[in-house]
């Protein structure tokens, strides 16, 4: 599968990448039981990074793609292993090989969802070579299915949980709309059936229609009530907020960024809190993450990335703007081009060596117009590169 589309299909998942997924720690301790492991790790792999949700025996929770070796793991199907990492001249010069705590062996099972997309993988890793069986293998790729189980689950039930939540939203608000008219009917029909100067009125058949009025005033209390008492039908779901983007960036691209001491400046320019829908929050997330994380390999050791969000007002249209600018090497023209024109993005390497990929720039510009928005760049050779990212927020 094409990274890009493979980068789109774990966006649409909505994984934490921040926080540890308690829930799928008991995997971990089994793989390390069936492969008689001190090392496991459940592994996402993104655009730059290695990102890992559960694990034990290893301390770092993200590390640079061109590092891992899941990164290999799912571009098979099938289990993948090394036997020795020390003899292998791919792997031999990572950090955990030729460094504490001198890893020796791997092996990996892909984390395939439901439509074929390999999202990352679980994998053993031991101080010794050695070798595992085809039981403990297969043993592992079921781990594996279990775990994309829990990760879809958990997916849908956000989902699930943000669509109770809106429909609960807009009934509030349909409450309002249809309670204002009904009212102003029943004080109409009080002020007509006070009127005794007026014989003709027909006070029975107005005081039918004041009945009737409260009647649906109730009906609604009564279902809105229902609604307020299923507290459990959105647990665990709070309002997704624009200003709380920034927290999660600053948890995913901080140690990174502090690898290569560079300062990751977040500006919030937000006047007043904006909720925003579930999928355009985590789209928002992938599209600054992949912009900050471009930032970071290629600035130079000392530089700077910042992070300013926006909100802007024209007539009825609120728009949100967000502008990730560095002061590191900046784009070539002939990049900025193909980048304009959606063409493949020649793969550099960073300041520090770091592997290019060449997909996520490609992917952020697709997530950007699939929200209906807009992305600019400015850059020059040496001079570092900012980006505009521009976002309608009323169609959402």
């Amino acid at each position: 599968m094409e990274e890009s589309r493979r980068l789109q299909h774990l966006t649409s998942y909505g994984i934490d990448l921040d926080q540890p997924h308690e829930s799928l720690q008991p995997y971990v301790e089994l793989a390390k039981y069936i492969a008689d492991s001190p090392v496991c790790l459940i592994n996402i792999m993104g655009g730059y990074n290695q990102w890992t949700i559960a694990g034990d025996g290893l301390d770092e929770k993200v590390i640079p793609k061109e590092e891992s070796i899941c990164q290999d793991t799912i571009k098979v199907n099938e289990p993948y292993e090394i036997k020795d990492l020390e003899k292998n001249e791919r792997y031999r010069d990572r950090f955990y090989v030729a460094g504490k705590p001198w890893l020796r062996y791997y092996c990996g099972a892909q984390l395939t969802t439901s439509d074929g997309t390999n999202i990352g993988a679980i994998c053993v890793l031991d101080t010794e070579p050695k070798v595992l069986t085809e039981e403990q293998k297969t043993q592992m790729e079921h781990l594996a299915e279990l775990i994309v189980e829990s990760i879809e689950r958990e997916s849908q039930n956000k989902n699930i949980a943000y669509e109770y939540y809106e429909l609960k939203e807009r009934f509030h608000t349909l409450n309002h709309d249809v309670r204002s008219p009904i009212n102003g009917i029943v004080g109409i029909v009080d002020i007509l059936v006070e009127d005794d100067g007026n014989e003709n009125l027909p006070t029975d058949d107005l005081m039918v229609i004041k009945e009737c009025a409260k009647t649906v005033v109730e009906k609604i209390d009564g279902v809105l009530n229902s609604i307020d008492e299923q507290k459990g039908s959105d647990k665990g779901w709070r309002a997704t907020r624009l200003e709380d983007i920034l927290e999660k960036v600053r948890n995913l691209y901080t140690p990174p960024a502090k690898k290569k001491d560079i300062s990751l400046l977040l500006d919030n320019n937000l006047k007043e809190s904006q909720e925003v829908s579930y999928s355009l929050f985590t789209n928002l997330i992938q599209v600054i993450g992949n912009l900050v994380a471009n930032g970071i390999k290629f600035t130079p050791r000392g530089g700077s990335v910042e992070v300013s969000l926006y909100v802007e007002k024209e007539g009825n249209t609120l728009s949100l703007e967000i502008q990730v600018k560095d002061n590191g090497e900046g784009m070539q023209e002939k990049q900025i081009e193909a980048f304009n024109n959606d063409e493949e993005l020649k793969g550099t390497s960073g300041t520090e060596g770091e592997a290019s990929f060449g997909i996520g720039l490609k992917h952020v510009k697709q997530l950007v117009e699939e929200e209906g928005g807009t992305i600019q760049v400015q850059s020059a050779n040496g001079d570092g590169t900012q980006f505009l990212v521009t976002i309608p927020l009323n169609s959402f």
